[in-house]
């Protein structure tokens, strides 16, 4: 228990607080409509998602992600050549990212990287 105490945030105001736990109704705007990742998408789509698993082209070696049909290598090109493979474990360089204040967040800005 000392060490998850010793882990915590505090967080700036009481109004996030009571955002995050849905007490007090959060302005969405235009951005908002989709709401949160459907339960049911995240069940399916949970290997790809929670660890990170793309795919391998058999007749080049390409790995992509997320899961592709086809390969992306332009010398290829192979369809529905693919084995699962998982990115989880392997190093890797952050190419790109970007901070969105547009679209909703309780606490925004939303954070993306690829």
């Amino acid at each position: 228990m000392k060490k998850h105490l010793a882990l915590k945030k505090e967080l700036a105001s009481y109004e996030r607080y009571l955002a995050f736990r849905d007490i007090l109704l959060t302005e969405q705007g235009i951005r908002g409509e989709t709401g949160p990742t459907l339960v049911t998408l995240l069940w399916r789509d949970r290997k790809e998602i929670t660890a990170l698993y793309g795919s391998k082209c058999r007749k080049c070696g390409t790995p992509q992600f997320p899961v592709q049909r086809i390969c992306v290598n332009p010398e290829c090109g192979a369809v529905d050549q693919m084995d699962e493979y998982r990115f989880a474990d392997k190093k890797a360089r952050l190419f790109s990212y970007t901070s969105d204040s547009l679209a909703f967040s309780v606490s925004p800005p939303e954070m993306y990287g690829s």
